[in-house]
């Protein structure tokens, strides 16, 4: 026989309301109402700690953190705010790059005033799917050119090596790639890169036009003389104002990805693309809102 004093019931009876509500506010969805806030030039929504990216195109749509399907932006959860499911969510929202890449043909020398050497391997390149180990000096001008070894440059410039990087990408769709990007150290980098994967050296310039930065690189070794200029915000590109020197759009031709550029260089297939250019004529992208070609400078 069990015998429960009154006090005991009442305890017991607050612990019960005690653990309710802590369920209802587990089952309860957030009800904020989303503010907006500026990310760069395009309003994105929030909801408690969670920016919320708008779907893009194709197969990246309906995509959410843990399911496991290729590509996409995070849709966001019902959960409290501060919960450990909105860090997860916001931290899957940022592994995303949005971009447009155009080929240059003639860059001028007198924009080539903030030079980056950038030394990187793939370990894995396919299919729009790839695994880089990168190390960069900033302000270091190597002149890489067709004559320039990815390994040599390496050698040469290793000591001056600043930072170090491992990135995961998956396939671009429309101007977004799923990429996520961690630090490490630049001298285990270096050991990574001379010891595997298929190595490139390139110099990053890095230009303002119109109203974004620009990054410029220059490709030395089999890729040489390709030039390719992208211009990378927080969201969506559009509306751009492309720069003089651009002569055609390369977004999402996988050709031009880095990644296939250290499997199949440039310079092995240049001769074909550029007759293929001079046949169909350059092309700017129409589906990325409206296009303004800035005048040299």
């Amino acid at each position: 026989m069990v015998i429960l004093l009154e006090r005991d019931v009442l305890l017991m009876g607050a612990v019960g309301e005690e653990a309710g509500a802590v369920e209802r506010s587990r089952t309860t969805p957030c009800q904020e109402r989303p503010s907006r806030v500026d990310h760069g030039s395009v309003g994105i929504p929030r909801r408690g700690n969670l920016s919320i990216l708008p779907d893009p195109p194709g197969s990246l749509r309906g995509w959410s953190p843990g399911v496991g399907e290729d590509g996409g932006v995070p849709t966001p959860r019902d959960t409290p705010r501060d919960s450990p499911d909105d860090t997860e969510d916001l931290q899957a929202a940022q592994d995303f790059e949005f971009e447009r890449r155009f080929l240059v043909t003639d860059f001028p020398a007198h924009l080539r005033d903030a030079p980056t050497l950038i030394v990187q391997s793939y370990y894995l390149a396919d299919a729009g799917y790839a695994l880089r180990v990168r190390v960069q000096a900033n302000g270091l001008e190597a002149h890489v050119d067709g004559a320039s070894s990815p390994l040599d440059v390496l050698d040469e410039h290793a000591s001056a090596m600043s930072m170090g990087s491992v990135t995961v990408k998956g396939p671009s769709v429309g101007g977004t790639r799923y990429e996520s990007e961690r630090q490490v150290d630049p001298g285990v980098a270096v050991e990574m890169i001379r010891r595997g994967g298929m190595a490139m050296a390139k110099t990053r310039y890095s230009v303002w036009a119109g109203g974004d930065g620009w990054s410029v690189d220059v490709f030395g070794g089999a890729s040489s003389p390709l030039i390719v200029a992208e211009c990378e915000r927080s969201g969506p590109v559009t509306d751009l104002e492309i720069p003089a020197f651009c002569v055609t759009e390369l977004t999402d031709d996988r050709r031009f990805s880095n990644e296939s550029l250290a499997n199949r260089p440039y310079g092995e297939w240049s001769t074909a693309y550029l007759a293929e250019l001079a046949e169909a004529g350059p092309e700017m992208r129409a589906d990325f809102g409206t296009n303004a070609r800035l005048l040299p400078d």
